[in-house]
């Protein structure tokens, strides 16, 4: 059985030579492996753009949406690498996400 690591492990990005090798590497793979390859992609970009649009949505708007505090602290991220913040008036956390439609939902994907 394949080693499947978990997606909320960090990882070090590529060094420049590295990348450069995984490249020259896809010329070596047959159809299915370039479908699989194209469909890991797809979903590492979607998810990229995903939290990016999340981030830009708290950056814009410094209001904690509890109490319309503007004073916050940073306060980790999520499993899935949003950033979250504690408002310095009521304490409560938050993202993003908190009280979009997406805003209760726990699961990663």
């Amino acid at each position: 059985m394949a080693n499947i690591s978990s997606p909320f492990e960090r990882r070090m990005p590529l060094l420049h030579h590295d990348f450069r090798r995984l490249l020259d590497t896809l010329d070596e793979l047959n159809p299915a492996q370039i479908e699989d390859a194209r469909t890991k992609i797809r979903y590492l970009r979607r998810r990229t753009e995903a939290i990016s649009e999340i981030e830009a949505r708290t950056n814009q708007d410094h209001m904690c949406p509890f109490c319309g505090c503007g004073r916050r602290q940073k306060w980790g991220r999520t499993r899935t690498k949003i950033q979250r913040y504690r408002c310095n008036d009521c304490r409560k956390t938050y993202s993003g996400r908190t009280g979009s439609a997406i805003g209760r939902i726990h699961r990663p994907d």
